[in-house]
């Protein structure tokens, strides 16, 4: 997610800092959802939304590393 973040320049406003799944009212990563895993021991990233957010750059490679995410 961080080299997401750096390759689509993404703004401050966004707060995407720390752990994009935390539970946390604040830095929340805005478009960002996720899910707890089947045997319920981690949260995983599902979803991305970056639509209307005015975004410039190239996707990173690695989000191919997100192996559960199903909609971009």
């Amino acid at each position: 997610m961080k080299a997401l973040k750096e390759s689509l320049r993404v703004p401050g406003r966004m707060g995407w800092n720390g752990d994009p799944c935390a539970p946390t009212t604040w830095d929340a990563w805005e478009g960002v959802t996720c899910r707890m895993s089947d045997d319920k021991t981690a949260l995983l990233i599902t979803e991305i939304n970056l639509g209307s957010q005015g975004l410039k750059g190239n996707i990173s490679d690695q989000i191919s590393l997100l192996s559960d995410l199903v909609i971009l």
